[in-house]
């Protein structure tokens, strides 16, 4: 098999192109807001306590109560932290997940009238969150956070789309 008539045809002289037709763009429709997955929620929230230079500024210790701290808000989902003083009571929650900052919390869901951690049976039962890993709860899933131990606790919290 001979080569001979491609090369014969890339020696030829170029033929002038033809110009291309102009075709308008179309307005581009804006995007759907589609709702962010547990998993990638997870990762944002891994994202956002990798990088406290963003929000450590915010970051207030009250002897008396509990704060929560909104750090990040948009269409798709909420994003704060929640710093427990000691022996502070407890905090209801109704995020999708959570990471501890610093310290230390028990989870349970929900709580009793002491603030305890219960289970469905009105048993006291709890989770101890310590600062890494990230907990998926689920959407709706109210559970209940008190601090423990003799320090502060800071916790990252955020849930899809904010509830009103």
């Amino acid at each position: 098999m001979s080569v001979a008539p491609e090369i014969a045809m890339l020696a030829e002289p170029r033929r002038p192109a033809e110009p291309l037709a102009f075709v308008p763009a179309q307005p581009a429709a804006p995007p759907a807001l589609v709702p962010l997955t547990l998993g990638t929620l997870a990762g944002r929230l891994r994202s956002i306590a990798a990088t406290p230079e963003r929000w450590w500024g915010l970051v207030r210790f009250d002897p008396d109560r509990s704060v929560k701290i909104m750090i990040e808000e948009s269409a798709s989902h909420q994003a704060w932290l929640v710093v427990l003083p000691p022996g502070d009571a407890g905090h209801g929650c109704d995020c999708d997940v959570v990471t501890m900052i610093a310290g230390e919390a028990a989870e349970g869901t929900p709580t009793s009238a002491e603030g305890t951690p219960t289970s469905a049976e009105g048993t006291p039962t709890s989770a101890v969150l310590r600062p890494g890993p990230v907990r998926v709860h689920g959407q709706k899933q109210e559970h209940g956070l008190h601090g423990r131990g003799a320090g502060y606790s800071i916790s990252l919290h955020a849930r899809t789309h904010p509830r009103s």
